[in-house]
């Protein structure tokens, strides 16, 4: 995996400052979801496109840790 860019890594602070709605998935709205399709790191999340929900894969957890 490269390098994650601040706009990644931003996403990944906003997705977890998201309410959980179970089992780690955060709704995602229809305005916002274009960050998700241009996320660059999609090994770190995992996707609902149908009900527009995300979460952090383990590896995307991991990561998400060690943000500052």
């Amino acid at each position: 995996m490269s390098k994650l860019s601040d706009k990644d890594k931003g996403f990944i602070r906003l997705l977890m400052r998201s309410p959980d709605n179970g089992e780690g998935w955060r709704k995602v709205s229809n305005m916002l979801w274009p960050l998700v399709e241009r996320f660059d790191a999609q090994e770190l999340i995992e996707r609902d496109d149908g009900m527009h929900m995300v979460r952090l894969s383990e590896k995307g957890q991991t990561v998400s840790e060690y943000l500052p």
